[in-house]
């Protein structure tokens, strides 16, 4: 944590090891990641960016956005500490080789957040399931955070400042800008590892690769005291978050409350499956359940008490179930989406029934 809010980002090692050691759950995120690419279509006349956004509520991206550790380190790299969270849905990253990949920008309205305040605790979130390289990462100005108010009065004395949700820096976060306030620097995440940079950092990403990458990001915000709003304006409400997770569709706006560019449609995909009822913090941090659920209250007292060795047991027990489940929900995701695509299911054709193969191989010991 003092590395987070001296530099504004940091990389925590290994927290999804549980995930990416574990060759029969990597075989279904590998699977599970190339159904809904299968089924992607592109958008935005500008190709697919790396976006794989019509991915919204896979298995992977439920059981991260349940981990009890992840949780705490949320909230203890929040600044007003808040422990009232929840994940707002957003789709994954799946960067193919020839995808375009490159941009500069910050998810906050910056004068809003130096006027009054508006998202200064955001966390953003990402967790990798590849192995990155200098290449092939997300790249942070280290310590931005404490610079953005000196240059952004610069911005506006150069009449380029805008009042928008979010801003594109590319064009004007200038080369004497850079030498400045500092150049955008890869951080490199192994498989496993969780990313976490302030909302108040410009970032981006590497353009291009040459090989795969998958991330998912589990974007843990605020919810206020009344249980409804959530931590900035004009961002979603706790109830649409929550109708999001129920009803397993995608959500109209994006963290930082603007609106998405392309259609995001109403239906539910037809390959997904609920993994619910895991634990009652973990439907919390769904959505699911209401913070001032007594049996939230009592897991988050565990996971943020001072009994170290508790909140670790109550970790590995939350995991353990998330693991049990997770292995017998792949099954129904594939039936559901064989049944709902047919002859257009990616689980029916020759790669999905192979990795459905290779799966039960290493289930039964003999991959």
């Amino acid at each position: 944590m003092e590395a987070f809010f001296e530099d504004g980002n940091v990389i925590v090692k290994g927290v999804f090891d549980w995930i990416v050691k574990d060759a029969e759950l990597m075989a279904m995120v590998e699977a599970e990641f190339d159904m809904y690419r299968h089924h992607l279509r592109v958008q935005n006349r500008g190709g697919k960016l790396g976006w794989c956004r019509n991915m919204w509520h896979s298995l992977v991206q439920q059981a991260i956005r349940q981990d009890p550790a992840a949780y705490a380190l949320n909230v203890a790299a929040r600044g007003d500490r808040r422990w009232r969270l929840v994940s707002h849905p957003y789709y994954t990253r799946y960067v193919k080789v020839g995808d375009s990949t490159g941009f500069e920008h910050i998810d906050l309205n910056i004068p809003a957040l130096l006027s009054r305040g508006r998202g200064a605790n955001v966390v953003q979130t990402a967790v990798s399931l590849d192995e990155e390289w200098k290449g092939g990462c997300t790249t942070v100005v280290p310590g931005f955070h404490k610079k953005i108010s000196e240059w952004w009065q610069k911005v506006e004395s150069r009449g380029e400042a805008k009042n928008g949700l979010t801003h594109r820096v590319d064009r004007i976060y200038r080369t004497e800008d850079r030498s400045v306030y500092g150049h955008f620097k890869g951080v490199v995440c192994s498989r496993g590892d969780l990313r976490m940079t302030m909302g108040s950092m410009i970032h981006g990403c590497t353009a291009g690769v040459d090989r795969d990458r998958r991330v998912v990001f589990p974007s843990l915000v605020g919810v206020e005291s009344d249980g409804e709003g959530l931590e900035m304006d004009r961002m979603c409400s706790w109830e649409e978050v929550s109708r999001s997770h129920r009803d397993m569709v995608g959500i109209g706006k994006e963290p930082s409350g603007q609106s998405h560019k392309f259609g995001i449609g109403s239906e539910r995909f037809g390959g997904c499956v609920e993994m619910r009822g895991v634990c009652a913090l973990g439907d919390a941090l769904l959505g699911c359940r209401r913070w001032d659920s007594r049996d939230v209250l009592i897991e988050r007292d565990v996971v943020l008490g001072l009994d170290d060795r508790k909140a670790w047991d109550y970790v590995g027990e939350v995991r353990s179930e998330l693991v049990r489940r997770w292995k017998k929900c792949f099954s129904r995701m594939v039936q559901a989406e064989v049944a709902e695509f047919g002859s257009n299911a990616y689980f029916g054709g020759l790669a999905g029934l192979a990795k459905v193969a290779e799966i039960e191989g290493l289930r039964n010991g003999c991959g």
